[in-house]
């Protein structure tokens, strides 16, 4: 009798034992991690590829340039530019022209109103010549507006030539190398920012009712170690299949030891 029970007692803790797993992986959900900042960078024009200032793992900073496309016709552009709208001489030139131009016209029109010994046909063609040099200066200046903008439109074109990174991160993938040629909108450079990372994963409807932003929740890193989380999304809408809710945790990877890719868990019963 004691045997059996024995027995008995021995199959209950056999079954037992890989039921609680069971029952604990079914209260583990797993994702994956993303880098919060990932930037497929393309060109915003075509071109000759003259520098690439950075490799696969070099870290870099917001800003800094990271590939250059050849700049030399455009260079010589924004030279001639800037001797137009540097050159003042024209413009000087009138300016004196009018000063003396305007005496004239005002010492005639005082003589005419005294004395009459200006003709009106004289008189007439100081007028018009006034209003003629007047139109002229005008013109000018807007033309060296024009000019100006022209020059900025250059340096703005310069600018297009030089793919800068839009924020810290590291570099993953470069694509072209010096020499060739870079089509405008392709991928040249892939970088991401690893200091922060997301995790994503599914939970069932019913425990992402509970849940609210901002949530502290524990993250398990491929069972290795533990960090804490900040629940940042809580997708409105559950998957009609699965009846599962999108998750998004933000964790903090100042050190660059989470490596994005890598799977991590939560355990719904710490939620619950």
């Amino acid at each position: 009798m004691r045997s059996w029970l024995g027995a008995g007692l021995l199959a209950l803790v056999l079954v037992a034992a890989p039921l609680k797993q069971v029952f604990a992986s079914a209260l583990t959900q797993v994702g994956v991690l993303y880098p919060q900042d990932e930037f497929l960078l393309s060109f915003g024009v075509s071109g000759l590829v003259a520098d690439v200032l950075v490799k696969p793992g070099h870290k870099v900073r917001a800003g800094q340039p990271l590939v250059r496309l050849d700049t030399q016709l455009q260079e010589v552009e924004q030279q001639r530019r800037r001797l137009i709208v540097d050159d003042q001489v024209e413009q000087d030139v009138l300016t004196q022209r009018l000063a003396v131009l305007t005496g004239q016209l005002q010492r005639a029109e005082q003589l005419f109103a005294q004395s009459r010994s200006i003709s009106l046909d004289d008189l007439e063609r100081l007028r018009l010549e006034h209003i003629t040099l007047e139109g002229r200066l005008l013109q000018l200046q807007n033309e060296k507006r024009l000019a100006q903008l022209e020059y900025q439109a250059v340096q703005l074109d310069i600018a297009l030539h030089s793919l800068r990174a839009p924020a810290d991160g590291q570099v993953i993938e470069v694509q072209p190398s010096r020499g060739e040629w870079a089509r405008q909108g392709e991928p040249v450079l892939r970088l991401v920012n690893i200091s922060q990372l997301r995790l994503k994963l599914n939970v069932p409807d019913g425990l992402a009712r509970r849940l609210v932003a901002e949530q502290a929740i524990s993250v398990n890193i491929e069972g290795q170690q533990t960090v804490m989380g900040a629940l940042v999304f809580i997708s409105p809408v559950a998957d009609p299949a699965s009846g599962l809710v999108e998750l998004h945790i933000n964790l903090a990877n100042p050190d660059g030891v989470l490596r994005p890719g890598s799977k991590a868990s939560i355990n719904l019963e710490h939620l619950q």
